[in-house]
Parts: C-alpha cells; structure tokens; sequence
C-alpha cells in the first residue's frame, strides 16, 4: 500500500516539472492502493474510475489552470506560476483546502487574501469546463460578496454568453466565490 505523505511528495514533483499525466497516475495509483479508494461516481466503481484516471475534463481543468489567468489575478505575475502548482495539486487530490505544508506563499501585488489566488485560478478552469455542461446558467453570490457579485447574483445567461468565472470586478478579499448553477 502507497503511503499518502510519500503520494503527496512524488505528485507535487511531477507537477512542478510539469509532468501533469504523471501526477494524476501517482494520485489513481495512491488510490488504487486503498482498501477503500475515495469518490463516489455514477455508473462506475472507484477501481474503475481510478484505473482510467483522469477523466478528460480533468485534463482539460488542469491544462487550463496552467494557461489562463484569470482578469482578478492581472496584478500577480511572477507567483503566478507557483499558485498554479498549488491550484493543480489541490485539483488532482481533490482537497477542499489548501495543506497548510503547501501553502506557505505570500502573493504580493494582489489585495486577495493569499489563498484565494489558487482558488481563482481552479475556480476559472471549472468555470470553463461547467459551461461546456449545461445550456443555460444562473449566477449564484455568496451572502457576504462584494457588491458587484450581488449584483450578478441570480442572473440566468445562455453559456455562450455567461462570464467566465471568477469575476474580474470582485473587491472581496477572498476572491470572487460565485458558481453556476444549471437552469432547467
């Protein structure tokens, strides 16, 4: 059985040598070595999932986060590409925070709080990705958004025509936390 702390270690060296397929290999390998791999995926089992890992639109998400930069984060440029590591390693483990053994950068150039400026960058690769999905969207804020993102809250676009996310006029401190949600 693969030791996680020793999966962390050899993923976030092949993503910083830019060997992406790798580090997704490492990850479905850590995976595959459980007792009990994680996830739950419609129609297929997580030896399955795993063993075919990663799924297109994972790809599509990571090759993104390293190519665009989103308009909120125009200010940062040279730690631009180690939040772009960051933002793919939280992406490939699927970690709702940032391990705090990772994280120990400070963005300057940027008024966001210094974690959300991987968040941005994973929140445009999804974004992207969720408006390939769905016909029409609806912008859904956060109760305590800017007021720009208030303003946008609840508006339903075609996805042809729907911002991509994260908003480049977002004051908040953490970033613009906006999502889609699918309108049927």
């Amino acid at each position: 059985m693969m030791d996680r702390d020793e999966a962390y270690r050899i993923s976030l060296q092949q993503i910083r040598s830019g060997d992406i397929s790798a580090a997704c290999r490492t990850v479905a390998d850590y995976e595959l070595s459980q007792p009990q791999p994680r996830g739950l995926f419609s129609g297929v089992s997580p030896q399955e999932y795993w063993a075919r890992y990663p799924e297109p639109s994972d790809v599509e998400i990571l090759e993104s986060i390293f190519s665009e930069s989103p308009e909120i984060l125009g200010g940062i440029s040279d730690d631009l590409n180690l939040a772009r590591i960051i933002s793919a390693f939280n992406f490939v483990w699927g970690l709702n925070q940032f391990p705090k053994w990772l994280y120990r950068q400070e963005f300057e150039l940027s008024d966001l709080a210094d974690s959300a400026v991987p968040l941005m960058l994973l929140s445009r690769a999804k974004s992207r990705q969720e408006l390939k999905q769905y016909e029409e969207v609806e912008i859904l804020g956060c109760p305590d958004s800017c007021q720009f993102c208030k303003s946008q809250s609840g508006k339903i676009y075609r996805s042809s025509e729907a911002p991509v996310l994260p908003h480049a006029q977002c004051t908040h401190k953490s970033g613009c936390r906006c999502c889609y949600l699918p309108v049927i």
